[in-house]
């Protein structure tokens, strides 16, 4: 009996850790950030770094009643995000920073068409115009967006990243934009 309970109990240990859910990852405290699609360095420097391979990264950090986030690439290009936002009693949200600012919440039907600059509590920085008739930008490495800490919910949150360039690359790889249950969770200090 004992030797049965024992060897139940190691099972059991040697499990947890697959068991258990991961923490949520801690968007640490900084000063603001100038919204001007450059991330410099020292600007970020108290910001949670998130490694989203190839030479691509995401950083967060949260200001007075803003959190922060900076998506730089490891090249420069041509590209629009998607940041995906879900939290416990909310809809999913979607906010885009391309040529245009644009949000829209998911509803039981998807996607609703975009309505551009309909951005509330938010803002960053977008693709710089060479000539707009020929729809022509400037390359960028990075996007960095404000946005007020009500848009996103209660603690803890979820996330995923869309990058659209000359491919898409979503964040985390396997994340789905409707389904939030691979998407990586943060935590407000």
């Amino acid at each position: 009996m004992k030797s049965t309970f024992v060897r139940c109990f190691s099972f059991v240990l040697l499990l947890s850790p697959f068991v258990a859910a991961a923490e949520p990852i801690k968007v640490p405290l900084g000063k603001p950030v100038l919204l001007d699609g450059k991330c410099e360095e020292r600007e970020w420097e108290e910001a949670k770094e998130i490694d989203l391979g190839q030479g691509n990264k995401l950083m967060l950090r949260q200001s007075g009643e803003f959190a922060y986030f900076c998506v730089q690439l490891a090249k420069e290009s041509r590209f629009g995000l998607d940041l995906f936002i879900a939290s416990e009693g909310k809809p999913v949200l979607n906010l885009q920073a391309s040529a245009k600012l644009g949000e829209r919440t998911l509803t039981e039907s998807g996607w609703p068409a975009w309505q551009w600059w309909n951005n509330s509590k938010w803002t960053a920085n977008v693709m710089r115009g060479v000539d707009f008739e020929k729809r022509e930008f400037l390359p960028d490495r990075a996007k960095e967006l404000q946005v007020h800490l009500t848009r996103l919910g209660r603690k803890p949150f979820q996330l995923m990243l869309q990058i659209h360039s000359d491919q898409t690359i979503s964040f985390p790889a396997d994340a789905k934009p409707e389904k939030p249950g691979k998407w990586l969770e943060f935590s407000l200090v």
